[in-house]
């Protein structure tokens, strides 16, 4: 994506993941919210409790970038906290510059 933040536009797809790196689209053309949403549930999985589900990603669909990518026995790996935080502060900066 082209900026901090997802844009009421940007439309997503849910993948998931197994051990022999089969996958399969769980989620096609949603918003931000929905993929997020979407993709905790299958995080949360007895599924994924237990190794079946390896992956969970979300991929923006008008690049193909990844946006968010949970792995078994790591949880998420991107983005990271940090990069979380210099989002959440950036988005604070502007804010209070906005106002």
């Amino acid at each position: 994506m082209q900026s901090d933040r997802a844009e009421s536009t940007d439309r997503f797809s849910v993948w998931q993941w197994f051990e022999d790196d089969w996958h399969e689209c769980v989620g096609k053309n949603l918003g931000a919210q929905q993929a997020f949403e979407l993709a905790h549930s299958y995080t949360v999985r007895p599924a994924a409790l237990i190794g079946v589900i390896r992956k969970v990603t979300i991929v923006a669909i008008d690049d193909d970038s990844t946006a968010f990518l949970w792995e078994f026995g790591k949880g998420v790996v991107f983005p990271t906290r940090e990069e979380c935080k210099c989002r959440l502060t950036a988005r604070k900066r502007r804010s209070v510059a906005g106002d």
